[in-house]
Parts: structure tokens; C-alpha cells; sequence
């Protein structure tokens, strides 16, 4: 019960910056759509994946405080970010028309889960049985869930 306590405000602070969640290596395309607040929505996505972290591996039985989950999701947030910018520079990423953008959320999905998982890789390598293996399912998993609500995102601005 303390427990849920400590993550209250998180839940609720995600619930509130849910409607503006976005996906790092997916950040150029939506920069392009909603201009430089896009770099502002990296802060509900590190906070929704660490919650959804924090469950996770307490299911999983690896005992590891929210700070440190929020830390390791951060960590690898900013490298698919940076990754991202980068290959925005080379490919056209996007479009400011957000049914043109929802195409790109497949590879950007895939890319942002094989970009983030030796991140999440090298905070679990001394805290659980097979981390690579673990950091590769989780990846997938927090990408998953990030991208589905940009996708719900994206499918509600077209409907507006």
C-alpha cells in the first residue's frame, strides 16, 4: 500500500500529460507538426514508460526503486531522441499533415525499442538473471505503450 503511495502522483501526472504523449525517435515528426513544444513532450514519455517499468519489473520480481527506473528510462529516452534528430537530418521525417506522420510510427516504434533497449541493457546487467534478454522485452513493451497513445494522439487530431 505504500508503495502505491509513492507512484500516486506519477499515475496521476501521466494521466494528465497523457493527451500529449509522444515517442522519441518520433520527436522530428512531431516537432514538425507542434513546432519546439515537442521536445516539452519527452517529460510524459519518460514519465508513463517508467511507470509502466516500475510494474513491470516488480512483476518480474526485480526489486528496483522508481528513481532508478525513471533514471534508466531517461537515459535511453535521450539517445533514441538523439538518434532521431539526427536521422531527421538525412531522411525526410514527417509531415506536418498527422495522417502522413502515423505511417512513420512503424519503423520509429521498432527503431526506438532496438535504439533504447542496450540502454535499458546496461542499468539491469547487475540487477537481474538475463538482462539483455530482459532489457530487449521491456523496450519493445514501454515502446509499445508510448506509441500506441501517440497513435491515438495522431488518429484524434485527424478526427479534429
Amino acid at each position: 500500500m505504500n508503495t502505491m503511495k509513492n507512484i500516486l502522483p506519477y499515475i496521476i501526472a501521466s494521466l494528465i500529460f497523457l493527451p500529449f504523449v509522444a515517442a522519441d525517435t518520433y520527436m522530428p515528426a512531431l516537432m514538425n507538426i507542434y513546432g519546439l513544444i515537442g521536445i516539452i513532450l519527452l517529460i510524459p514519455i519518460v514519465l508513463v514508460e517508467s511507470i509502466v517499468t516500475y510494474f513491470v519489473l516488480k512483476y518480474n520480481k526485480i526489486d528496483l526503486k522508481f528513481g532508478y527506473d525513471a533514471l534508466m528510462v531517461a537515459c535511453a529516452n535521450i539517445v533514441s531522441t538523439i538518434i532521431g534528430f539526427i536521422l531527421s537530418f538525412l531522411i525526410l521525417w514527417g509531415s506536418k499533415d498527422p495522417r502522413a506522420t502515423i505511417i512513420m510510427l512503424y519503423p520509429a516504434f521498432i527503431l526506438s525499442a532496438f535504439t533504447e533497449f542496450p540502454i535499458i541493457g546496461l542499468f539491469l546487467r547487475k540487477k537481474c538473471k538475463n538482462p539483455w534478454i530482459k532489457s530487449l522485452q521491456l523496450s519493445f513493451l514501454i515502446n509499445f505503450v508510448s506509441y500506441t497513445l501517440i497513435l491515438i494522439l495522431l488518429v484524434l487530431s485527424t478526427l479534429f
